[in-house]
């Protein structure tokens, strides 16, 4: 079953209206008809059966009829990226946001290989901020990942609270998947870091290592960031229960 997200609270009996975007997709991209039925969340996280009982020129209309009823991941991963260049970092937040992370920050590190002007900072966020939502819409995610503002390697630890720490580190002689196997993820926030093309440098390297940020290599080949990050959440959603946690 397909999902839409709707922007306001939504109650048991409710007609629900798409309009504009969202009324795009479903009528010149799925071609939906009358009848069909779509998983709908609101603004609170809730989540709706709903069927479609009306289609014009601009609007859809949907009979909100039962709850979607499923099991809530109570773990929530946050995913550092450092910023790469071309559309990786696109890659990474559909890909990732697919796997189930919960919260995205790309991050400026020193061997950053994209520079990006203020001005230009605003507009890149608002896209991934369109792609977690497509993405989240794919793949029937509860909730939209959150997409944070583009941060600075400095300012980590005001983004990170109580949990665990991981992050990928390609000359670590700890290999995250056996370790997984023998450490259960207690915690409820989950923190992973991806570095750049060109790696840490060594200060942000010690940085990490003395606030206790557990540093692991993923194979025994060069991965590209892209496919870090996507291999490192996954290897995490394996190990901490995924839905059923």
């Amino acid at each position: 079953m397909k999902k839409i997200f709707y922007n306001e609270s939504i109650n048991l009996n409710d007609k629900v209206l798409i309009k504009e975007e969202d009324y795009h997709h479903l009528a010149n991209v799925l071609r939906v008809k009358i009848g069909d039925s779509f998983v709908i969340g609101d603004v609170n996280g809730q989540e709706f059966i709903g069927s479609i009982i009306k289609i014009t020129k601009n609007e859809i209309i949907f009979d909100i009829e039962k709850f979607f009823n499923r099991i809530i991941r109570q773990k929530k991963i946050h995913f550092f990226f450092s910023i790469l260049k071309g559309d990786k970092n696109e890659e990474i937040i559909r890909k990732c946001t697919e796997i189930g992370v919960d919260y995205f920050y790309p991050v400026i590190t020193k061997n950053c290989m994209v520079k990006i002007k203020p001005e230009e900072s605003f507009n890149k966020v608002n896209r991934w901020r369109i792609i977690a939502k497509e993405s989240a819409t794919q793949s029937l995610r509860e909730k939209i990942p959150q997409v944070n503002k583009i941060i600075f390697f400095e300012d980590l630890n005001k983004y990170v609270i109580k949990g665990e720490k991981f992050f990928g580190d390609i000359k670590a002689k700890k290999g995250l998947y056996p370790y997984l196997r023998r450490n259960p993820i207690i915690e409820d926030n989950i923190y992973i870091f991806i570095g750049p093309e060109g790696d840490y440098s060594e200060e942000e390297k010690e940085f990490l290592y003395n606030n206790n940020w557990l540093g692991f290599n993923l194979s025994s080949y060069i991965l590209r960031s892209e496919t870090a990050a996507v291999t490192f959440c996954a290897n995490i959603m394996m190990f901490m229960g995924g839905e059923n946690d």
